[in-house]
């Protein structure tokens, strides 16, 4: 199985937590949805109650308007019994469709009930009785055995039915807090769970992605000096970053050595053998990898008598600074052969670059050396100055300056002269900082 890469990790570090947030969601849902299940049942069970309530007020009134009736035989007195014999069917049929809600209860309401149907029965029949003023079947009525049964009966079927419907709330109440409890518990475990996953994924994620990403600075650092580098693995950014980076060091070797074949190939294989003259050149990059860009020097003959000499540098590296540096050597031979005197060599290179729309700067020293009598005559745009050792071993630097070439198409150069001793040297020098 292949490793994941920085994308799929920072994914699953993202999913992980909001999978636990989900969870919680669906833990917080659920309890949402048991409480109101729990609202729900607890209504129905206030309306039952009240409803109950509501039956026994009901048969209370009738019984009152039937003994105000029997007090006083006016049948105005009656119109809460005929009201109740009307509303009472009614509320125990609401009851009994409350009742099928919970229907854990129906044994009770349907003796509630019955009690209830019964005693409206024994009311009527007293009002019967009533009507026909018998007062030995009233007596008989109310002293006879059933009704003392069902008076009992009321009063046990309206007790059975509130504790029936006490014991099913509590018991409804105890299930909810169990179920509250597990949740609670739940929930405590999945935050717990969720951080502690999280924050091990983060760990492992973030110092996985710094050792590498310090080795892919390291590998950068070593490829950049030309030192071997360790390969990073994977098939994740950072591998593919780190591939990037040898493949760019690769081309970067391969026109590093294109190019250094190239100066090499236009400086002077060997100097040329002068009689009475010792010639030495000495190429010394100011550091590692400077060894490629725009830098010459040049000796060559002019005449039988006079000998040419130049130095110089190409603003900036590589290919393009290699290329202007051929053609800027090249020029100053060209320009000597016309006129040797070395201002008017400098000043005609000048207007060449100046001329030139790649925009190009460059500094040179151009000296002649009179071979017969051992002057030297010499300019510079914007080069160092060049040093003389004398035949005791003093070195000087030699006076000169001027404007670098190919900024002004009228800059005038000026030139210097001055006469070699036997057993002196001029060392024109090319520093560059580093």
């Amino acid at each position: 199985m292949k490793p994941l890469g920085l994308r799929q990790r920072t994914l699953l570090l993202s999913a992980v937590p909001l999978g636990f947030l989900v969870l919680l969601l669906g833990s917080a849902l659920f309890l949402q949805w048991r409480n109101a299940i729990e609202a729900d049942e607890s209504r129905n069970l206030t309306a039952l109650l009240s409803q109950a309530d509501q039956a026994a007020a009901l048969l209370d009134k009738a019984s009152r308007s039937v003994l105000a009736f029997d007090g006083s035989h006016r049948e105005s007195d009656l119109r809460n019994y005929e009201l109740v014999r009307g509303q009472l069917p009614p509320t125990l049929a609401t009851l009994a469709q409350l009742q099928q809600v919970l229907p854990r209860g129906r044994a009770a309401e349907l003796r509630f009930a019955r009690a209830l149907t019964q005693e409206l029965d024994v009311i009527g029949e007293y009002l019967g009785y009533a009507r026909a003023r018998s007062a030995a079947a009233k007596a008989r009525l109310t002293s006879s055995p059933r009704v003392r049964r069902l008076s009992v009966e009321i009063v046990a079927a309206r007790n059975y039915f509130n504790e029936r419907q006490r014991a099913l709330t509590l018991d409804r109440l105890r299930v909810v807090r169990r179920q509250i409890a597990i949740l609670t518990g739940a929930l405590i475990g999945i935050c717990v769970l969720g951080i502690v996953v999280t924050v091990l994924l983060a760990l492992r994620f973030g110092v996985n992605i710094a050792e590498r990403v310090t080795q892919l600075a390291e590998n950068a650092r070593r490829l950049a000096a030309g030192e071997e580098a360790r390969h990073i693995g994977g098939n994740d950014e950072i591998a593919e970053l780190d591939l990037v980076y040898r493949e760019m060091m690769q081309r970067t070797r391969r026109e590093h050595d294109m190019i250094t074949i190239l100066q090499r190939a236009l400086l002077p294989q060997r100097l040329p053998v002068v009689a009475g003259v010792r010639l030495d050149a000495s190429y010394v990059p100011a550091y590692s990898g400077a060894d490629v860009g725009g830098d010459w020097y040049d000796v060559f003959t002019i005449s039988d008598r006079l000998l040419g000499i130049s130095v110089g540098d190409v603003a900036g590296h590589g290919l393009r600074a290699a290329t202007i540096m051929g053609q800027a050597r090249q020029a100053l031979r060209t320009a000597s052969y016309v006129d040797n005197d070395p201002a008017t060599t400098l000043e005609y290179v000048n207007r060449l670059f100046c001329r030139s729309e790649s925009s190009v700067l460059l500094t040179a020293f151009f000296a002649t050396l009179d071979l017969a009598d051992g002057t030297m005559r010499y300019a510079l745009a914007g080069h160092p100055p060049p040093m003389m050792v004398r035949t005791g071993g003093e070195v000087e630097s030699l006076p000169g300056h001027g404007l670098m070439l190919g900024i002004e198409h009228r800059a005038v150069f000026e030139t210097h002269e001055l006469m070699l001793d036997e057993g002196s040297g001029d060392r024109a020098v090319h520093r560059r900082p580093g």
